[in-house]
């Protein structure tokens, strides 16, 4: 369902710049040999999101996947298909899917670009956030900021960070539910000259 709005959340937050987004080709995952799944119950499992994939299209015109709405979104890839590209002797399968990665370097600039001409949306940089507590009916944030000390009291907040999440919502008495993995990714991303772009396509 995410997936199927995000685009039009995105076009509601930052308009027209949305537009400038490229996108990736689309994913090819494969199969390790030793995967924790056999390629047979991840195919099973390919098909039951594609089954509610379709399922949601039907019942909301709204729904896109980034602009599109393919018919199908995966299917099995013959490895043979992927020996310019890879050793495919090391995998038991793969599937070429429908799923593709916008830049997330230019949908940074986009949304930064977004929150800087909002008037309602007030950005203080360089600001840690270090507890959250319940104040008079009220959301005290403090941290530390270029000018020392700083706190704000508001209505509603909404944990957003990407390092110390779990560590903050702590301080104010909410523990992670169980059975959840939190993670912090970490991301590599290879910018290919063109004459190589061409070669993988």
């Amino acid at each position: 369902q995410g997936a199927l709005r995000f685009r039009s959340l995105l076009y509601r937050w930052v308009g027209s710049r949305a537009d400038s987004l490229p996108l990736s080709t689309p994913f090819v995952y494969v199969v390790a040999e030793d995967s924790l799944l056999t390629v047979d119950q991840l195919g099973d499992h390919y098909a039951a999101v594609e089954r509610l994939y379709k399922e949601y299209l039907q019942g909301g015109p709204e729904f896109d996947y980034l602009g599109g709405r393919p018919n199908q979104i995966y299917r099995p890839c013959p490895l043979a298909q992927l020996v310019p590209f890879l050793r495919a002797e090391h995998f038991a399968g793969a599937f070429q899917t429908a799923e593709l990665a916008i830049d997330t370097a230019e949908l940074a600039r986009v949304l930064r670009a977004a929150i800087k001409d909002c008037p309602c949306v007030r950005f203080l940089a360089c600001h840690t956030v270090t507890s959250v507590t319940r104040m008079n009916g009220f959301l005290r944030v403090e941290g530390i900021g270029p000018a020392g000390a700083w706190r704000v009291d508001s209505e509603q907040v909404v944990n957003a960070l990407w390092e110390n999440r779990l560590a903050i919502d702590r301080t104010i008495g909410l523990d992670p539910h169980p059975g959840w993995v939190y993670r912090l990714k970490y991301r590599v991303i290879a910018r290919l000259p063109e004459r190589f772009r061409q070669a993988l396509s």
